[in-house]
């Protein structure tokens, strides 16, 4: 060939001959190129030809043996084609804290950072996307080494496997390789420039065995290498004494993560009919995401079980989020280890190496979704005096998160409800018990600490000062302890709920009266009625269905829904209608009641007459077991006449409501004689004024 000379690629094995002059190097190319230039090993990479011809920019001819190209700047030996979403802030943040200091300045940065957190959550992909950038703003001249830790069996092995990633050859010969090692590095420090080691799963070399002998490794080597950096992932804090910097990585932000789902789908049919879904299906996406918590590899193992086959793509989303533990488990990946084809596989790294103590206290804690308070006594009587000492564990090795400021310990959801598998393997079921009750008795205190002067015989063990200012404030200051307690308490509250319903219903009641109160004061009326929902759902006898229904159509009433207060509010009344003409003496009083429920929900409609006829028939109800049982009845016949008079007034019949106020009256007077002084006859008492007045204005 004139002026050339062929070259394949297999360049990096060597070629037979080369035309005098012509360049080959890391420099420059033939056409001139240079500074920063890729190798012609590199460039023949990625031409992906068989031929290649270079001119040569001088005739002549010049026999060498071999020609090898340099080795690659970066190794590479870690899968590294996962998606990266969401994480370019933290790989500008890790990156500043590598590099180091310019300009001659003290470079007073830690020169190891540990990217740690719970297993799967992404430390190995954001270590990676890190290597990468670094590459490609061509720092660490000595070179970026990516190195797998997980078979690495000691700090002896350690050694060996940096040597052979750097190029040592031969390095499981070398007697003393800690030794050969820090020569090395320094050598290449020295003529090349910094060199960054990327140690990934360094958590088996740093066990309790082994930790020591890690550690006295690493810190020589930062002693005889001043240009060398390491980059780590572990699930758990180092503790070198000083010598890193620990970067917890977070969860992905949820917009975040359906993206990361959605580009996970393999199959890319399936990845389009997703992204297709009309809104009512994909709502099923993002309840899926959610229940995944950002955890990265859940989310990626999620997207790898969402296929093609008989049941549909709607479907399949819907059913995922009801047991996301079982659901994350991929085991025909391929190219891939076994810890990150399945959720329990990875989390089981983790969870052996706990003690047995703090593997229970880790499988009861998936029990408090809201997280476990460690400045407070609230779970020491469910848990055991000595909790946070095993909690403390668990986090230190990487399966809980904690929150400094309110000094909380928390799992993501993917890994509560692993614990929770493990929790339902063993002592579940009495654990379940103990937890239904214990915030059954947690949530009665409460509500009782609100208002404490609803229970007057309760209210007398408070030991309360006698001076009323005092007790005044005495009392708000129960009322505010109360609210914060319950409000931090609320969703392990809830979630004993739902034990309850499920174990223990009269724990699940009691805990829902507890909450009723609280629930009331904030304003919570979705909780309010979703817990009055469930409440009907879980009823086991027609008397307490029918009460469950008269909450819920108070619940909905509030929420704005009309129409479902009313399907309620008439469940309700045929129920206790039922009920009464079997054993009227046990079950009128409960069918007034309805009634009069019945009759507010069709005003509310505007069916004024359907309203007025509910009403009648309430107030008649109550007037005959007035007359029976006065002292417990009528103040109800008190309230009856007073809703009766609402509606004929709001359909011009002001002579009948004329009628129902001053029978109000009149039956508050009557109760009065009694010894009593029944609120219901202000309210009266205030329309029939009204009414009288309106009369007169009119004359």
């Amino acid at each position: 060939m004139a002026g050339g000379v062929e070259a394949n690629t297999a360049f990096h094995t060597g070629v037979d001959r080369l035309r005098l002059d012509d360049v080959v190097g890391e420099i420059a190319w033939p056409d001139g190129m240079e500074d920063f230039a890729p190798s012609p090993y590199e460039r023949l990479q990625s031409a992906g030809a068989e031929t290649v011809v270079f001119d040569a920019i001088q005739p002549g001819e010049l026999e060498v043996g071999s020609l090898t190209a340099p080795p690659p700047r970066h190794r590479k030996i870690i899968r590294g084609d996962e998606f990266l979403l969401g994480r370019e802030a933290e790989v500008v943040i890790v990156a500043e804290h590598l590099l180091p200091a310019e300009g001659g300045l003290v470079d007073h940065k830690n020169r190891l950072v540990n990217l740690h957190g719970e297993g799967g959550i992404g430390k190995t992909r954001l270590a990676q996307a890190l290597c990468d950038l670094l590459e490609d703003y061509r720092h660490f001249p000595g070179g970026i080494f990516e190195i797998d830790c997980e078979p690495v069996p000691d700090a002896n092995q350690l050694a060996v496997t940096m040597l052979q990633a750097i190029g040592v050859a031969s390095a499981e010969q070398i007697p003393h390789p800690a030794e050969m090692l820090a020569a090395a590095l320094q050598e290449i420090s020295n003529s090349k420039g910094d060199v960054l080691l990327m140690l990934d799963n360094v958590d088996p070399l740093f066990d309790a065995d082994k930790g020591v002998e890690t550690c006295r490794l690493l810190k020589q080597l930062f002693t005889d290498c001043p240009s060398l950096r390491i980059l780590t992932t572990c699930r758990r804090q180092l503790q070198l004494g000083g010598y890193e910097s620990d970067f917890l990585v977070d969860p992905l932000a949820p917009q975040i993560a359906v993206s990361l789902f959605i580009q996970s789908i393999p199959d890319q049919d399936v990845r389009n009919s997703v992204q297709s879904l009309p809104p009512e299906s994909m709502k099923h996406v993002f309840e899926l995401v959610a229940a995944l918590g950002g955890h990265t590899l859940s989310i990626f193992l999620a997207a790898h079980r969402i296929v093609a086959g008989f049941e549909p793509i709607a479907q399949q989303l819907e059913q995922a989020p009801k047991s996301v533990a079982k659901f994350l488990a991929a085991p025909d990946l391929v190219g891939v280890p076994p810890r990150q084809r399945s959720l329990p596989a990875s989390l089981n790294l983790s969870y052996e190496l706990l003690s047995e103590r703090a593997q229970e206290i880790f499988r009861k804690s998936s029990l408090l979704p809201g997280g476990l308070y460690r400045h407070v006594d609230t779970l020491d009587q469910l848990l055991g005096d000595d909790w946070r000492k095993w909690i403390e564990e668990a986090h230190k090795i990487g399966l809980l998160r904690y929150e400094q400021e309110d000094q909380r310990f928390w799992l993501l959801n993917p890994i509560r409800e692993y614990a929770e598998l493990l929790l339902n393997g063993g002592e579940g079921n009495d654990f379940n018990v103990a937890v239904a009750n214990h915030w059954a008795e947690f949530a009665s205190l409460q509500n009782f600490l609100l208002n404490p002067a609803q229970n007057s015989q309760a209210m007398e063990k408070l030991d309360l000062p006698e001076d009323t200012e005092e007790k005044r404030k005495r009392l708000a200051q129960f009322h505010s302890q109360a609210c914060a307690a319950l409000m931090s308490e609320e969703a392990n509250i809830l979630s004993g709920y739902r034990i309850g319903l499920a174990i223990d219903v009269a724990a699940g009641r009691r805990t829902a009266t507890g909450l009723t109160d609280y629930l009331k004061l904030y304003d919570k009326r979705q909780t309010n009625a979703w817990i009055a929902r469930s409440m009907v759902e879980y009823s086991d006898n027609p008397e307490t269905r029918a009460a469950a229904l008269n909450n819920l159509g108070s619940m909905l009433s509030d929420l704005g829904d009309r129409e479902g207060a009313l399907d309620a509010a008439r469940e309700s009344s045929e129920i206790s209608r039922k009920l009464a003409e079997a054993h009227p003496e046990a079950f009128l009083p409960n069918l007034a009641t309805s009634l009069n429920n019945l009759g507010i929900r069709l005003s509310a409609l505007r069916d004024r007459e359907g309203a007025l006829d509910a009403a009648r028939e309430s107030s008649e109800i109550y007037r005959k077991l007035a007359e029976a049982h006065p002292e417990a009845f009528l103040p109800d016949v008190a309230t009856s006449p007073n809703n009766l008079g609402n509606i004929p007034s709001k359909t011009g019949a002001r002579d009948r409501a004329l009628d129902c106020f001053r029978e109000v009256v009149e039956t508050g007077e009557r109760y009065h004689a009694l010894g009593r002084n029944p609120a219901h006859i202000v309210g009266g008492s205030i329309r029939l004024a009204d009414f009288l007045g309106e009369e007169n204005d009119q004359e």
